[in-house]
């Protein structure tokens, strides 16, 4: 497992490929490890970057946090998003 700009993810499929890379980004509650063999189903020509979320949810993880009513907060979505868009700047 990789590690870039605050994110764990999981790399697969060809790393010297000139066409754009494929981001995956799992369900809440879920992992980078369930999107691997999907990732290399739908583009086994291309990278593929399976990333974990980083708020810990329900036994996994999510990319951002939700309020007790399972709504979102969209404090955390905005701050959330900044990041992710930091990890997308290192590819």
């Amino acid at each position: 497992m990789a590690e870039a700009a605050g994110f764990y993810f999981e790399m697969v499929g060809a790393a010297l490929c000139e066409l754009s890379p494929v981001v995956l980004l799992h369900g809440s509650g879920g992992s980078e490890i369930s999107l691997v063999d999907f990732a290399r189903s739908i583009a086994p020509d291309r990278a593929a970057f399976a990333l974990r979320g980083r708020v810990p949810w329900e036994g996994g993880h999510a990319f951002f946090r939700r309020n007790s009513d399972r709504t979102i907060d969209r404090e955390d979505l905005a701050v959330r998003t900044k990041e992710f868009c930091a990890f997308l700047s290192h590819l």
